[in-house]
Formats: structure tokens, C-alpha cells, sequence
């Protein structure tokens, strides 16, 4: 498997009066669960103190392409949000997540953080932030669980040696190539895509040891899907020019970004 992974930076710059920052948190991949803490410093909390957050300015659709909450979960947007801090504690944390579909590019909010005590602004404890991150073009490719096509008539199923079931994820136009580790004439692979509508090979091609592109498409990451799916149907035209015994047939895929 192979993913070409570009990034580009941008620099940006706020002015404010005060206690102006800027973080850069780098390039981040969006997965599964990918969530980056922010820590905000303060001096140890003292009841009956209160801490609150605000968003000022992104480049990116907040709660669309990412999302910033507190620890209990509530959401930090252009209105100040009370942030809950326990007793004596000198910091606490904002989470980031970046959404699997957020396009390729350069980004960046800027955080307003201060306190409150006895009603009254605690002017020192003001702190303005600009974060910067990169989103890079990606790519992942596993084989997962089999999903059986279902039954065509078509001659490939009768002389089917294998089938092998994997998922793409791309942010980006993607392709995919596929060749044999070793030569077997009249080797064959059709591939299926899984799809609710209609179910049609994508492709019947003859597979050698070159490397052939068999599969190009469109980034498959969406606010309602991530992945595409994909059998491959294995077969041979004859199936009597395998050897006797049990025999490995090893296949190299190959994913890459298209720019």
C-alpha cells in the first residue's frame, strides 16, 4: 500500500492588545477517534472564579469540518462557553477534533480564553490564541471482512479461485494498481463495487506481474460516508495450469493520491 501525503503552510497573523499566542499543531491525518487536546494554563483556580472559552475567527466551517468542546462535552463557538474547572487546578483542556471529510489545506482559529470573578473580568487572566494545523491529501487501504457480490450468473463465479474484500478511504482523487508477485497465465480479477442500488463489476482485467491501475475515482469521504468497498473475484481461464497441491497466489494493491 502506498499514500502520498502533501502538506502546505500558510501563515497567518492576528494582532491583538493583549497576551496574543500562536500554536502550531501540525499536520493531522483525520481518523477514528482523532481527538487534540489543547491545554489552556491558568493560575490555580479559586471558587468563586469562572473560566470560559470563545472561537473569534476560523478559516473552515466550525461543527462542519471541525469542532472544538470542553471537557463535559459542550460546544466552543462564537459565544463564550463556561469551561468547568475542578478545585486548585492550574490548567484545563479544549479537544479538537477534525472531521474525517475536511478537505486537503492549511488552517486555523483563534481562541479567546478569560475569567470571571465576582462578576467582574479578571483583565490578566485574558488570552488570545491562533492554532494553525494541515490537513494533508490521504489515503488508507485495508482488506476487511468478505462481502460475497451477490450471484450474477456471470462465468467468473464458476471458475472463482478466491475472493478478497477490502475499503478505501481518500480525502482526494485516489487510484488503485494491482499486479502478481509471481505469473499465473490467464489470471483474471473482477472487481465489485458494494453498493446498495446496483452491484456491477468495475472492471475484468488480466493480471500479470505489471503494475495496471484498475480502479480511479473521486475522494470517498463525505459527512454521511467514509469508504468504499470492493470485492475481488479471482479466477483463471484454466484452471488446470495451477499445480497440484496448495498454491499461493500473492497480489500486490497499490493505492496512490491523483494530483
Amino acid at each position: 500500500m502506498k499514500a502520498l501525503f502533501l502538506a502546505l503552510s500558510i501563515v497567518f497573523c492576528w494582532f491583538a492588545p493583549f497576551n496574543a499566542l500562536a500554536s502550531d499543531l501540525g499536520t493531522i491525518v483525520p481518523g477514528k477517534d482523532l481527538v487534540q487536546p489543547l491545554t489552556i494554563q491558568i493560575d490555580k483556580h479559586k471558587k468563586p472564579e469562572h473560566h470560559y472559552a470563545q472561537i473569534l475567527d476560523t478559516n473552515f466551517d466550525l461543527g462542519r469540518f471541525a469542532s472544538i468542546t470542553t471537557n463535559d462535552g459542550s460546544q466552543v463557538g462564537n459565544q463564550p462557553v463556561e469551561v468547568f474547572v475542578e478545585h486548585k487546578d492550574t490548567s484545563y483542556d479544549l479537544f479538537l477534533e477534525v472531521k474525517p471529510w475536511i478537505p486537503a489545506g492549511d488552517y486555523y482559529f483563534v481562541l479567546y480564553t478569560y475569567s470571571i470573578k465576582n462578576d467582574k473580568l479578571i483583565f490578566e487572566s485574558q488570552t488570545i490564541e491562533t492554532y494553525y494545523f494541515s490537513v494533508p491529501s490521504w489515503i488508507l487501504l485495508e482488506e476487511i471482512d468478505l462481502w460475497y457480490p451477490p450471484l450474477s450468473g456471470q462465468h467468473w463465479e464458476l471458475n472463482a479461485i478466491s475472493y478478497h474484500t477490502f475499503r478505501v478511504a481518500a480525502n482526494y482523487n485516489w487510484k488503485l494498481s494491482i499486479r502478481s508477485i509471481q505469473g499465473f497465465p490467464g489470471l483474471h480479477g473482477v472487481f465489485i463495487e458494494n453498493n446498495s442500488e446496483i452491484n456491477l463489476p468495475v472492471k475484468d482485467i488480466i493480471i500479470d506481474n505489471q503494475l495496471k491501475e484498475v480502479l480511479k475515482d473521486t475522494k470517498t469521504v463525505s459527512e454521511d460516508k467514509t469508504w468504499q468497498v470492493y470485492t475481488l473475484i479471482l479466477y483463471l481461464d484454466d484452471i488446470t495450469v495451477l499445480p497440484a497441491g496448495f498454491v499461493d497466489i500473492l497480489l500486490y494493491l497499490e493505492s496512490s493520491i491523483i494530483h
